[in-house]
This record gives structure tokens, C-alpha cells and sequence, in this order.
């Protein structure tokens, strides 16, 4: 995807069933349990293929070992966990990430296309850009720390907050990235009037 991101598509011979916005404990064939890192499935359920989004870490235990696995290579999951899921009371839906927190939130993306949600995302600069190919024609990016040949939004995704909060009554917000960027957004919502039963977040 890009020199700090990778997207690691695995395939099964069956339907992978899970919840979009839930993730997976990976783990090499074989090796113990405390060795188990949890990524969220970036990708739409009931396929026999998944994807999941990790930073380049060359020291991790499964991103560094993915990093230089051959293609074929096989890796242990768990089954689904996690309640980061889309509240069935939600007539409308917004999207705030930075960073590999868009993975879950691809997963919502794709399995629900047509369904008029709205995104912000944010990066450090261009060379963190992910997936723009795949991202909604209408989703907000802001880079933070942009070049001088950007063009788009500039700032982190707090700065731009009033793109998305144009209509709060029954919407939805979810929110994945870091924790500073969590807390910040969820505690600008609530002063927007946001219920704090409507926002929605999971911290990577």
C-alpha cells in the first residue's frame, strides 16, 4: 500500500463468517497463545478471502513475519471477536479514522457500499496514504503534515469535524485510530451535542 502499510489478503476454503467492525487473534501455525496479535478484518464477511490492514513493523511478530513470508504462507486465527459493530438503530452513518484504524471501517464500508456513509480520514502526509482507489468518492482525507503540492483537506481529522456533524439525529459515529485522537474526537462530538450513546470507537 505504501512504505509504512501493508494489506495481507489470506484465502480459505470456506466462507469466512464474521461482523464487520469485528478482528482476529493471528498467530504463526503452531506457535503459543501469547504471541497472538489482533487485527481487525479490513474486507466484507461471507467471502472465502480476508484482508487485514498492519503497519510495517519489522520487528513484529506477525507483521515483520508476514512482511517476508512467501506467498502461500498460512497463519492461525481465532474466531471473530470484538463489539466495535454498527448499532441497528443507526439510520445514518459517519466514519472517523487515522491511520490502519481504517481497516474495521473498510470492512463497514464494503459491506454496505451503497449505504450514503460518510468518512473522514486522516494521515501524517501523502506517503501515508492508504487504499484511495477503494475509498468513497465523497470521504473527507486531511493530512496533517502535507507537502506542498496537496491539495486537499489540512489537519487532523479534530479540525475538520463540522464536515460530518452537519446532521447528528440518528447518526451513528464510529471512530478507530489512536488513543489521543479517539478521546479527542469523541470529547468534541459530545460538545457538538453528539449522545455519547451514539458514538461508537475502538482504540489501535
Amino acid at each position: 500500500l505504501n512504505a509504512f502499510d501493508c494489506a495481507y489478503i489470506f484465502a480459505s476454503t470456506e466462507k469466512i463468517h464474521f461482523v464487520p467492525g469485528q478482528f482476529f487473534r493471528l498467530k504463526k501455525i503452531g506457535d503459543n497463545d501469547k504471541n497472538t496479535r489482533a487485527f481487525s478484518a479490513a474486507s466484507a464477511p461471507d467471502s472465502s478471502h480476508i484482508t487485514f490492514l498492519m503497519k510495517n513493523i519489522p520487528t513484529g511478530i506477525i507483521s515483520g513475519f508476514l512482511n517476508t513470508a512467501p506467498k502461500g504462507t498460512e497463519i492461525e486465527a481465532s474466531e471473530p471477536l470484538g463489539k466495535f459493530l454498527l448499532a441497528p438503530q443507526d439510520e445514518h452513518h459517519v466514519y472517523i479514522a487515522t491511520g490502519t484504524g481504517l481497516a474495521p471501517i473498510m470492512s463497514f464500508l464494503e459491506s454496505s457500499p451503497a449505504s450514503g456513509a460518510q468518512l473522514l480520514f486522516g494521515v501524517h502526509d501523502e506517503e501515508h496514504l492508504l487504499w484511495r482507489d477503494k475509498l468513497p468518492s465523497n470521504a473527507y482525507i486531511t493530512v496533517s503534515h502535507p507537502s506542498n503540492t496537496w491539495t486537499g483537506l489540512q489537519g487532523r481529522v479534530t479540525d475538520h469535524l463540522d464536515t460530518v456533524t452537519k446532521k447528528i439525529e440518528h447518526t451513528g459515529f464510529y471512530v478507530c485510530g489512536n488513543p489521543e485522537m479517539v478521546i479527542e474526537v469523541r470529547k468534541k462530538l459530545l460538545e457538538k451535542g453528539v449522545s455519547p450513546h451514539d458514538i461508537h470507537f475502538e482504540i489501535y
